[in-house]
């Protein structure tokens, strides 16, 4: 239940979660959902923890609502009041409507690096675990974990922070939705509002000149739904309403874009024209091309062509400004340069390899070799080896070898007997008189696994910390002191927060070694560097204060 001093601000009965029923409450700050056969919370989330909401569209049967956490995890919540569909969408309304209110206030700035960072966590299950034994235990601070491993969100920020093109179809997912009292409603996120910004760069600009100085936000896209710019298949000339001067200047450029050539001039736009007879027959190309506004405001049809136009081509204005940015950030280039590399791009589109006559022959030099045994066997040494020049002397050489082996007998007088070899074996191998206090036994054969992980998981947090201590050597600035003075109180601390409950726990195995034998080497190799700079640094700072006396 909630606590006495929560206020809560909304309850809304008939709310399902997966399969069971219950009561959603939204307090000052958090939302809570109640199973109906439970007197505490199933599901309890801040905020300052949610990262987004989502509602059902209309076209879906069931009326749900979606919260979507920074972690990634989401929970749905399905609206089944008894008084049918009309009282499900109000309750859901309400829920939508005071969440927009309360989320802006309670948001955390979580910025793309501290997010990146969650996800290397949740991917890492190692990474998670050193951060949950060092950070979460307080042995360092988040700072001093993340400082080295910088270069590794950056890297993964680098490669999520790329240009995501407009969807051409996201006019059409913008979906109203109706109350039933003759009025509509629309739902933008962040994403179709940054699509219609970069699509139409005139609404950017009336939305910068509007809001907030004459309007609201809300206001403002009210507007941009009724404008005839949003719907300008509906004809209205003496239309007086905000984005008229939107249209106009849209209908200026796409006149200048019909009239500019086509970058490379591989295609003539004005061949494309109906001009069966002549050129003056009827209307002229160039007035059939501009689309003029009488021609346009007498058949509709002109204007949805010329709407579908205007909209394909700043969906690719889009991605070509992308480019653009790109190109104006490399170094201009001479005019030379560019027009060398239309006429071989040109070049490369008019010319095909397999209609091309095979070029003629070029004369080549001929090898003259004043001894052709010494090309093919390649070169020989100054001083070669002996070799078998003939059949016979290979076989007078076999023949040797054969005596020479039939002559050879080893010296079998100090060889050890079977049985002397056989107890030799015995002692000398695992649990024998010779292999006292010595174990060739694998460490999974004696040591339970559970042991096993938790040393690897001390070892990881151990080698953190040692890494993060060397690297304060030289200490030839304050902050590397600093840091070097807080890194041996924090192995202090490691060794009586991890290591000292570790060796207690394993104390009850009565393993024959000493599992943290290493680490404690580790260890004291480390405070013993301290102690050696900490006396070095006393001395130095007595010196200075003799020779200032």
């Amino acid at each position: 239940m909630a606590s006495s001093s929560e206020d809560v601000l909304l309850i809304v009965p008939s709310v399902w979660h997966k399969k069971s029923s219950g009561s959603l409450y939204l307090m000052a700050e958090r939302v809570a959902w109640m199973s109906g056969s439970k007197e505490v919370f199933t599901i309890s989330h801040n905020y300052i923890d949610i990262k987004i909401q989502k509602i059902s569209p209309d076209t879906k049967e069931k009326v749900q609502l979606q919260l979507v956490m920074h972690n990634g995890e989401a929970n749905t919540f399905h609206f089944r009041n008894e008084g049918g569909r009309g009282a499900q969408v109000r309750d859901r309304e309400k829920v939508k409507e005071l969440l927009q209110k309360l989320l802006p206030q309670f948001r955390s700035k979580i910025n793309s690096e501290l997010e990146m960072k969650h996800k290397m966590l949740q991917e890492d299950k190692q990474l998670f675990q050193l951060y949950n034994d060092l950070v979460v235990s307080g042995v360092i601070s988040a700072e001093e974990f993340w400082s080295n491993r910088s270069h590794l969100t950056k890297e993964k920020i680098s490669d999520q922070n790329q240009n995501i093109g407009v969807s051409p179809s996201f006019l059409s997912e913008i979906k109203p939705t109706s109350d039933g009292s003759n009025s509509i409603s629309y739902n933008l996120t962040s994403d179709m509002i940054d699509s219609i910004f970069r699509t139409y760069p005139q609404v950017k600009k009336k939305h910068f000149e509007c809001v907030p100085h004459e309007m609201c936000e809300s206001e403002f896209w009210t507007k941009f739904f009724q404008s005839h710019y949003y719907h300008r298949d509906r004809i209205n000339l003496g239309s007086k309403d905000v984005f008229t001067d939107c249209a106009k200047t849209d209908d200026t450029e796409m006149a200048k874009d019909l009239m500019s050539e086509v970058a490379g001039g591989m295609v003539d736009m004005t061949s494309l024209a109906d001009n069966p007879i002549g050129e003056d027959f009827g209307e002229s190309a160039t007035n059939d091309l501009l689309g003029k506004a009488s021609s346009t405001a007498a058949n509709s049809n002109q204007t949805i062509i010329k709407r579908f136009n205007h909209h394909s081509t700043r969906i690719l204005k889009t991605a070509e400004e992308k480019s653009r940015q790109h190109a104006t950030e490399e170094p201009s280039r001479p005019e030379n340069t560019d027009s060398q590399a239309n006429k071989r791009k040109m070049e490369e589109l008019t010319t095909l390899e397999d209609l091309q006559s095979d070029a003629p022959h070029s004369k080549k030099s001929q090898l003259s070799l004043s001894k052709v045994s010494r090309y093919f066997h390649g070169p020989v040494a100054d001083n070669p080896q002996p070799t078998y020049r003939s059949t016979e002397s290979m076989m007078r050489a076999a023949n040797a070898l054969v005596q020479e082996v039939e002559q050879w007998s080893g010296d079998i007088k100090n060889n050890l007997t079977s049985d002397v070899a056989r107890d030799i074996l015995t002692q000398l191998s695992p649990g024998g008189t010779l292999m006292q206090g010595m174990s060739l036994t694998s460490m999974s054969d004696l040591v339970p696994g559970e042991i096993r992980a938790e040393l690897k998981n001390l070892y990881c947090a151990l080698n953190e910390l040692l890494r993060h201590f060397w690297a304060c050597f030289p200490t030839q600035t304050k902050q590397l002191e600093e840091k070097l003075v807080k890194m041996e109180q924090n192995l202090q601390r490691f060794t009586t927060s991890k290591l000292q409950p570790f060796k207690e726990k394993i104390h009850h195995y009565s393993f024959s070694f000493n599992l943290t034998d290493h680490m404690e080497s580790q260890l004291s190799t480390a405070i013993e560097r301290y102690q050696k700079w900490i006396s070095k640094r006393n001395h130095k700072s007595l010196s200075s204060i003799a020779l200032k006396t």
